[in-house]
């Protein structure tokens, strides 16, 4: 009976300690939480993986043409030990540091906002978020805020249980899912308000430069198209407008939102910041500079705002060409 006793006891030790082995060869996930931290010495891989699912708004899905909305979607990543990779219903959208042990790099400092391309996001679908990881010493986790994703007026912070695999060497980015998952599904969305720390490297995704858009671009016979200005001569135009004389006027904000020598400490979801150096000192010099006009900052951005500027900049155009000046400025 004895006897009969420890064999039981050992075929039940063999028989989880098999399952255990099959369960990481297949790649099974367990759930973790983020942000936290773990360590582990008994990794099988460096190669970690986070995966959660998010159902975004249906007006970031717009697939008929690129508008604001689809136009201003990130993905935000902050202090992920120790480099990543960010992948997005099976397309990689950014990455910081090197994944191999080889030629390893950390990207664990600073912020990183990722541009979702517009057209990645399925409308009514579950998208899915694939944050490969590798580590070098098997600590790892999110050790600053959560990741989220954002757009205007509206952020989901992706807090919660992750799927998280310990060897993600097998473990292939997949596709948007229909129906929710049981685990790790976000839609939880609210007005964006989250302080937006500085990127620590620009990640803008694909684009064409100035000369291959010029290349692209087609007039009719009567017109004739020349380039006059591009970056980095100018960056986040905010305006244009031709005078009376025909002149074109630019207006264009480098440092916005992020001015040197402030911190942001509060913003809203029209994008409307509070700084640690508010309003300017009455002694600062900017304050009696005689070929200067301090104007406050109403918060233009907005979408009914954004739909005027468009359309002027379009009527500026067609009034230059006609030589029939609008809103001349005397």
């Amino acid at each position: 009976m004895e006897k009969s006793l420890i064999f039981t006891r050992i075929f039940l030790l063999i028989t989880l300690f098999s399952s255990s082995e099959i369960r990481a060869q297949k790649g099974e996930p367990h759930f973790i939480d983020v942000p936290g931290a773990w360590s582990s010495e008994k990794l099988n891989s460096q190669l970690t993986a986070y995966r959660s699912w998010v159902k975004v708004p249906e007006h970031w899905t717009n697939t008929s043409g690129r508008d604001l909305w689809t136009e201003s979607v990130t993905f935000t990543i902050e202090k992920v030990a120790k480099s990543h990779e960010l992948w997005i219903n099976g397309k990689k959208v950014g990455s910081a540091g090197i994944l191999s042990s080889e030629n390893f790099q950390s990207g664990f400092n600073g912020l990183h906002r990722y541009k979702v391309p517009p057209g990645l996001l399925i409308k009514n679908s579950w998208n899915e978020i694939l944050i490969r990881n590798f580590t070098n010493d098997g600590k790892g986790g999110f050790l600053g805020e959560a990741p989220s994703i954002q757009g205007y007026f509206l952020e989901c912070i992706l807090s919660g249980k992750w799927e998280f695999f310990e060897n993600a060497l097998n473990i292939n980015p997949g596709k948007a899912l229909k129906e929710k998952p049981k685990n790790a599904a976000f839609d939880n969305f609210s007005e964006a308000n989250r302080i937006l720390g500085e990127a620590s490297e620009l990640m803008p995704g694909s684009s064409l430069s100035a000369d291959e858009s010029y290349k692209m671009m087609e007039a009719d016979e009567d017109l004739q198209i020349d380039q006059i200005l591009s970056e980095p001569e100018v960056t986040q135009p905010t305006h244009l407008s031709f005078d009376s004389r025909g002149r074109l006027w630019v207006s264009h904000y480098r440092q916005y939102p992020y001015p040197a020598g402030l911190k942001m400490i509060s913003r809203d979801k029209y994008y409307r910041a509070k700084y640690d150096k508010e309003p300017l000192a009455q002694d600062h010099k900017l304050r009696f500079l005689p070929n200067a006009l301090l104007l406050p900052h109403i918060g233009y951005v907005t979408a009914e705002n954004y739909s005027k500027f468009y359309l002027q900049m379009i009527e500026n155009l067609e009034s230059c060409l006609k030589n029939k000046p609008l809103r001349i400025i005397s």
